[in-house]
């Protein structure tokens, strides 16, 4: 019996630009849960592969003893099938993460599916329909408000025709930029502004005003759709599910999902999360949040999108209503967090019948050094570390990030007390904002 982990990426890598360090290791989760499932374990990877491959800082592939390692330097779709097809699995399951500048892995491991669906392997991994309307930002919510889904009011905006006008002076009015400012009129302030292809906030903007808005339209760096939503203000959360709608996967049944508890996030200045500067705190299972209802919304999402693997919702609660934001049809930031949740056991993560227990916190600071990391690991509630360092950032916010999980505790009050008592232990870490923005999420939940 063999199982094949495909991990892709379709940007390049450099392996001495970018240093990567996760404790524990993933080579060890993935000896375990080949253990665990008793089942030969073939990866077969474009790097950098975060959630199946440890490099270390000169570049090299740390490698599990009974765990075959296939490591592909082309993007190749045909490529990347032939050589899953040669293995001969009884399985195989899409298990990339995000790429940057877009988005779009999901529809590139659907690609990939697709052929390996056709050659007769039983394959764990999103149909193609599914992960071009979770990439698309307009399509995601088209498809939310045909399905009855609760998701901000939201303009289109097409960045060729909104500024046609410019390139070409015979024409003397633009009516689809007229179109679009009488759209405005109608919306309710502030507005984000989102790129319709781009990964979690990168180029997301906060307008407080149609003028505002008309003004970051016309400017000459906005040279691609969009889509405007109306804030909602509210607590912002984020949930992940797993399953399948047309095989077993793992230990959920077929057409069965398992649908975590959320956790919540802080928000910036602006009322919107960032994803290196968000602390996440969970799992949130007080009823005041309506979860039961969250759930099987949740779950009649999962059937009508015919989800296939593992799945991330971002949503916001406001009002006593839960509002469907973003869905991301891949591994997320938050897969790391659910699994540390589960003691580092995939095995008992997709096992629809295990249920987590205590609560714990999950934070970033600046990249940290190699010393210190080793440092933190080995301290008591410290359950995770990653450290994602680009040696070649022209900028702060290229530079990477160190993101830690403490816990587990039996109360959010005790969680409290064990953050206090980690920033005692290292208190260049965390910067005061954070601590400050940490306790207040804690006590407001």
């Amino acid at each position: 019996m063999s199982l094949v982990l495909y991990s892709t990426n379709t940007s390049t890598f450099d392996n001495y630009a970018y240093e990567f360090t996760t404790i524990p290791l993933r080579k060890e989760i993935l000896e375990k849960f080949s253990n665990d499932i008793n089942e030969e374990i073939i990866i077969v990877a474009v790097k950098p592969a975060n959630f199946v491959l440890d490099i270390d800082e000169n570049g090299n592939l740390l490698k599990a003893k009974n765990i075959i390692y296939d490591i592909i330097d082309a993007v190749d779709t045909d490529l990347i099938v032939n050589k899953i097809l040669s293995y001969k699995p009884n399985m195989a399951i899409a298990f990339s993460s995000w790429t940057k500048p877009f988005d779009w892995i999901s529809i590139n491991d659907s690609l990939i599916g697709e052929k390996l669906k056709e050659n007769g392997i039983k394959t764990v991994c999103h149909p193609l329909e599914t992960s071009d309307i979770c990439f698309d930002k307009n399509k995601t919510n088209d498809f939310l408000v045909k399905n009855n889904f609760l998701t901000p009011k939201s303009i289109y905006i097409n960045s060729i025709l909104y500024n046609i006008d410019k390139p070409h002076p015979e024409i003397g009015k633009n009516v689809y930029k007229e179109l679009i400012h009488q759209k405005l009129d109608k919306m309710n302030y502030p507005l984000i502004i989102k790129d319709l292809y781009g990964l979690s906030s990168y180029g997301m903007e906060f307008a407080v005003s149609k003028k505002q808005v008309i003004h970051y339209l016309s400017l000459k760096k906005n040279n691609s759709d969009k889509i405007i939503e109306e804030y909602i203000s509210g607590k912002h959360f984020g949930v992940e599910l797993y399953g399948s709608y047309d095989c077993d996967f793992f230990q959920i049944p077929k057409l069965q999902y398992k649908i975590m508890d959320p956790f919540i996030f802080s928000i910036n200045k602006y009322g919107i999360t960032s994803p290196k500067q968000s602390i996440k705190i969970g799992p949130i299972n007080d009823e005041k949040y309506k979860i039961v209802e969250l759930k099987k919304e949740l779950n009649r999402l999962a059937l009508e999108l015919k989800f296939c693997g593992v799945a991330q919702v971002d949503l916001i609660f406001s009002k006593d209503k839960w509002y469907f934001i973003e869905i991301n049809s891949r591994l997320s930031g938050m897969t790391y967090t659910y699994e540390t949740l589960f003691n580092s056991n995939m095995n008992n993560l997709f096992n629809i019948n295990k249920k987590s227990d205590g609560y714990i916190i999950n934070f970033k600071s600046i990249p940290l050094s190699q010393q210190k990391i080793e440092r933190i690991s080995k301290y008591e509630s410290v359950l995770f570390v990653q450290n994602v360092l680009n040696k070649e950032a022209k900028s702060e916010r290229e530079i990477g990030y160190t993101e830690i999980i403490l816990g587990k505790t039996k109360s959010l009050s005790e969680l409290s007390i064990l953050l206090e008592e980690f920033n005692l232990a290292f208190p260049t870490v965390i910067n005061s904002n954070f601590m400050n923005q940490a306790k207040s999420l804690l006590e407001n939940i």
